[in-house]
């Protein structure tokens, strides 16, 4: 084992989703006694400060694939993740996206990272639950302005009863609809938007809010595959989008079969480049109402649909290079046509916190795209678990030496 004193900043490391799932086994007594040793190792290097582990939505997207016929296994992974993570989590990826564009823009302190200690994985429905207040206030307003009052006293009456309007009788049917939205329970999300109605707390708090109830990944396997959730499935707003990438990088690369690849040689780099921009484009309009979270003051202007400044942004960059890599690798152009996964987006957001990570880890499939991206960032991937105590104690090492 690798000894090292406390330290004040402990080595930022994020894992692969097999990792987790190798100590998974370890908590249900099925792993071999050098995963259990390395385990045990890198808790103590958590508890000492040494090192600290963050989760992602990504992770818990791939980790949580429920078998009914093995219930205890998600729940064991879901612990190994708490029992390393605590409550430490990057943000969603458009959140991240939007908080990296605002760091990279100078509007954010240089040293912060897209990283919750209070389990924010989640997505940030806070413009949501904005809108809903506003567009309220805005219908009350209109119907005040087309309304005639016989004087002023009646005027100013009327106005200070819209002010005090209790927003919150209104709020059943958009309780029911965000419950559904994104498959939460009713009263956690009760609990939330009720008192942003109200206007007693921040739609970023509420938003906060709605999501406690599965912020844990513990309490998240509880509220989605327990024995009284009949569907016992990842809620779509987390699936979906994996899903969707597949489906689309298996028809190009049936579609490309059709041609010849010599005649498409010339004009299949320019084809997946424009396709990897649109990608770029769609996470940067979705991304764009939530710079204002890290950035109040700052005017994007058309930052967000600008790829090539988009490109500036290291995060962004990594993802839109990966991403270039598999869709040429559904093409054709590495062997005769990789066949995408469902984890192919995963594996991307994934990407997106290597910036941030003191030390990264990928599976070994992964891993051939990240050599190909990765540039200075090469450093902070760590190829073999077994190797992540020694590249931590390294790390600290030199933290002393400068």
């Amino acid at each position: 084992m690798v000894k090292i004193g406390k330290h004040r900043t402990p080595v930022l490391v994020y894992l692969d989703t097999s990792d987790y799932s190798r100590f998974g086994d370890v908590i249900r007594g099925k792993a071999d006694s050098a995963t259990e040793s390395l385990f045990n190792e890198l808790l103590a290097l958590k508890k000492n400060g040494v090192a600290q582990f963050a989760f992602s939505a990504a992770i818990l997207s791939e980790l949580f694939q429920f078998n009914p016929e093995f219930p205890g296994t998600t729940q064991s992974k879901a612990e190994a993740v708490e029992r390393l993570c605590g409550e430490v989590a990057f943000y969603w990826p458009m959140r991240s996206i939007a908080h990296d564009v605002a760091l990279h823009s100078r509007h954010t302190p240089a040293d912060k990272k897209p990283l919750s200690l209070r389990s924010e994985w989640f997505p940030s429905a806070s413009e949501k639950l904005a809108d809903f207040r506003g567009t309220l206030e805005a219908k009350l307003a209109s119907d005040l302005a087309s309304k005639s009052y016989s004087n002023r006293k009646e005027r100013r009456s009327a106005e200070a009863k819209a002010r005090n309007f209790p927003f919150e009788i209104l709020a059943s049917p958009i309780i029911d609809l965000v419950a559904s939205s994104y498959n939460l329970d009713r009263s956690d999300v009760k609990r939330a938007i009720t008192p942003t109605l109200k206007g007693n707390i921040s739609s970023l708090e509420g938003s906060r809010r709605m999501f406690d109830a599965i912020a844990r990944p513990t309490s998240f396997v509880r509220s989605y595959f327990s024995d009284i959730n009949e569907d016992q499935s990842l809620p779509t707003w987390i699936s979906d989008v994996g899903v969707a990438m597949q489906k689309s990088l298996i028809e190009l690369r049936e579609n490309l079969r059709n041609f010849d690849k010599n005649e498409l040689s010339n004009q299949l780099p320019a084809g997946i480049d424009l396709s990897s921009r649109m990608i770029l484009h769609e996470l940067a309009r979705q991304a764009e109402p939530l710079v204002n979270e890290f950035a109040p003051r700052f005017n994007s202007g058309n930052l967000f649909r600008d790829v090539d400044q988009l490109l500036t942004v290291p995060a962004l960059n990594l993802f839109f290079n990966a991403y270039r890599v598999l869709v040429e690798q559904a093409a054709g152009m590495h062997g005769d046509g990789h066949d995408p996964e469902r984890s192919a987006f995963g594996d991307l957001f994934h990407l997106l916190y290597l910036p941030h990570s003191d030390l990264w880890r990928c599976d070994r499939r992964f891993r051939n795209v990240v050599s190909k991206v990765c540039g200075v960032y090469d450093h902070a991937v760590v190829n073999r678990l077994s190797d992540l105590p020694a590249m931590i104690a390294s790390l600290k090492i030199r933290e002393r030496q400068f």
